[in-house]
């Protein structure tokens, strides 16, 4: 089992993986992409808020394109693209969300630049087999970075520190273990065909079906409180006052307060009928990451 403090010493030391030090921008990249097979392109801004929003399009869609083209250059065969479920419009009543189904109406600069990305990617049609996989929330073991917040709140559930649930707890969403996405990127790469996006989910939960899982899994029940959506809006825009002032991240910001107040419920049907995907259950996800983190 792998603590946080010795991934990057695991690999530094893995006999299959070479660190390379540089950017999506770097011009000694052509230099590693010659007489390479296959490329994964995971590199991007999640964070929920950075200072200048123009980093969104720069990093996400402008450093793709940059990979793309030196893909095609050094003769790559094949690029699998990271995007993000978040470029998916939310439901509209019972029926799932599929690939097909791009947003027209982001809310946020992070899901903008990856509906981006995914039209970027048809420019390259007939010149680079490149396709896209799209992760709903991921959650598991791994490093706790800023856009780690479903495994954050799995945690402070566990701890007693997370005590409560946005609005009255209904709104659904997807969520996918870790693992599931590293494997369902091999099998796009193995099995993906160019130009098509692939939805890596797992199961769809509401608020409360999230935390009472959690619960199960953990032996822990906690009461939770559940905050009107009205009073999550104002905390929000109190928290962008502050950030702008002082230039540091808020804790949320009302654009992703209104994202979780739908419903993101998707299906993975095209990944598993076409790709072989089988994400895990969310117990057994759950389990192993608190597992993980020392909380089983």
């Amino acid at each position: 089992m792998l603590c946080q403090k010795n991934y990057h010493h695991w690999f530094n030391k893995h006999p299959s993986i070479q660190i390379v030090k540089g950017d999506l921008f770097s011009n000694h990249l052509q230099n590693e992409f010659e007489n390479i097979d296959g490329v994964f392109h995971l590199a991007a801004i999640a964070k929920p808020w950075v200072k200048q929003k123009s980093l969104y399009h720069k990093i996400n869609v402008e450093g793709t394109s940059n990979i793309l083209k030196l893909a095609e250059l050094t003769g790559v065969k094949k690029v699998v693209v990271t995007s993000s479920a978040g470029a998916l419009i939310h439901q509209e009543g019972s029926s799932l969300v599929d690939e097909s189904q791009i947003n027209i109406y982001p809310e946020t600069e992070y899901e903008k630049s990856k509906i981006e990305v995914l039209k970027l990617i048809q420019h390259w049609r007939g010149k680079l087999e490149v396709c896209a996989v799209s992760p709903s929330r991921v959650y598991g073991p791994g490093i706790l970075s800023t856009s780690n917040a479903v495994t954050k709140m799995i945690l402070g559930y566990a701890k007693g520190t997370w005590r409560f649930i946005p609005g009255n707890g209904n709104s659904i969403g997807n969520y996918v273990f870790i693992e599931d996405v590293v494997k369902g990127h091999l099998l796009a790469m193995q099995n993906g065909k160019g130009n098509e996006n692939y939805l890596l989910g797992g199961e769809n939960l509401s608020f409360n079906s999230f935390f009472d899982k959690i619960g199960d899994v953990s032996g822990r029940k906690r009461n939770m409180i559940h905050i009107p959506l009205s009073w999550l809006i104002a905390f929000g825009k109190l928290n962008e006052v502050y950030s702008n002032l002082l230039g540091l991240p808020p804790i949320i910001t009302t654009p992703w307060i209104k994202k979780y107040h739908k419903n993101w419920g998707c299906t993975s049907k095209k990944a598993a009928l076409s790709l072989g995907y089988k994400p895990l259950g969310f117990n057994e996800g759950v389990k192993q990451t608190l597992s993980f983190f020392g909380y089983l």
